[in-house]
C-alpha cells in the first residue's frame, strides 16, 4: 500500500476519512485526543470494513419490526395487570411507534458507521446503547414529576430498554463488521504511528 496517495482499494467511507485526515490541523487533533480515542476504543483511521449494505437493511427492518413488537407486548402485559393505565395516551400505537421508528432508524444508521472507525465495535456500541437509553429516561422522569402515573412511567422505561436490547442484538448478529481484502492491517496500531504513515 502506497501510504503517500489516497487508498483506492477501500470503500468510499473510509478513503474519504483519509483524505481529510492529511489536513495537518486535524492530524494535530488527531493526536491530541489520541489517548482519549483509545480509551474508547475508537481509531479514526483504522480502515477497517463496516456491515454488508443487504445485511444492514435485513437488521434494520428486523430491529424496527422487533421493537415495535416488544412495545406492543409490553403494553398489552401493562394493560392487563393495571387496568388503571391501559388507556394512558403514550401507550397508543402511532403515539410510540413514530418515536420508535425514528430511534431505532437512527441506531441502525449509527451501527453503519461505527464499525468503520472503532477497535472493537460491539464494545463501543452497546455502551452508546446503554448511555442513549440512559438520556432518554430524562423525558420520562420529566413527565413523572409533572404528575404522570408512576406505573405508566415504569412501563416508558421498560420499552426504551426493550427497543435497545432488540436492535443492538437485531445489528450485531444480522449485520455484523465486514473486513475488506484489501485494506491497510492497522490492528492495534496508534494514531501517531498511522499519522506519519499517510503525511
Amino acid at each position: 500500500m502506497n501510504y503517500t496517495s489516497t487508498p483506492t482499494d477501500v470503500d468510499p467511507v473510509t478513503a474519504t476519512v483519509v483524505r481529510a485526515l492529511r489536513h495537518p490541523i486535524i492530524s494535530r487533533l488527531i493526536m491530541v485526543v489520541d489517548p482519549l480515542l483509545q480509551h474508547f476504543r475508537i481509531d479514526l483511521i483504522s480502515l477497517r470494513g463496516g456491515p454488508k449494505r443487504g445485511a444492514l437493511m435485513l437488521a434494520t427492518a428486523a430491529a424496527v419490526t422487533g421493537s415495535l413488537l416488544a412495545d406492543a407486548g409490553i403494553v398489552a402485559v401493562a394493560g392487563r395487570l393495571f387496568p388503571s393505565i391501559a388507556q394512558y395516551p403514550h401507550f397508543q400505537f402511532l403515539d410510540y411507534a413514530r418515536l420508535t421508528v425514528v430511534g431505532v432508524l437512527i441506531a441502525c444508521a449509527g451501527w453503519g458507521i461505527i464499525p468503520h472507525f472503532a477497535t472493537d465495535p460491539r464494545w463501543l456500541f452497546s455502551r452508546i446503547a446503554v448511555l442513549t437509553t440512559l438520556v432518554l429516561f430524562l423525558p420520562d422522569v420529566y413527565i413523572l414529576m409533572f404528575g404522570a402515573p408512576f406505573l405508566a412511567v415504569l412501563v416508558l422505561m421498560a420499552m426504551h430498554i426493550a427497543i435497545a436490547y432488540v436492535t443492538y442484538y437485531a445489528l450485531v448478529v444480522l449485520a455484523p463488521p465486514v473486513r475488506p481484502p484489501d485494506t491497510l492491517d492497522l490492528e492495534g496500531s496508534s494514531s501517531y504511528f498511522i499519522m506519519d504513515k499517510i503525511q
